[in-house]
């Protein structure tokens, strides 16, 4: 009891860079080249939590603005998160704890 599992998903939510990485994904599963990205409804982590007997505790969206940055992180575009900033994964995280 009490145990917690953490685990990031992609999720069609209608934005375009990700519907991106699911076009390129379906790609690389057609050639055999790439790494085979998943995509997970946020609805169906409840049923498997029910079924692993856990719950769920938390999800956040992509976007959604929930990780402290421990120090300046560059990103690809070059601009820089600045330590202690409110930052999105770019992935959704679910939270689940055993009950």
């Amino acid at each position: 009891p009490g145990g917690r599992m953490v685990a990031s998903f992609l999720e069609h939510d209608g934005n375009p860079t990700r519907w991106r990485i699911f076009t390129d994904s379906a790609h690389a599963a057609a050639t055999g080249n790439g790494p085979l990205n998943t995509f997970v409804h946020r609805d169906w982590w409840p049923l498997w939590a029910q079924h692993a007997g856990l719950v769920v505790d938390d999800i956040k969206g992509a976007d959604e603005a929930f990780a402290s940055a421990p120090h300046d992180v560059p990103l690809d575009d070059g601009t820089v998160v600045p330590a202690g900033t409110q930052a999105a994964l770019g992935q959704s995280v679910v939270v689940l704890r055993r009950v």
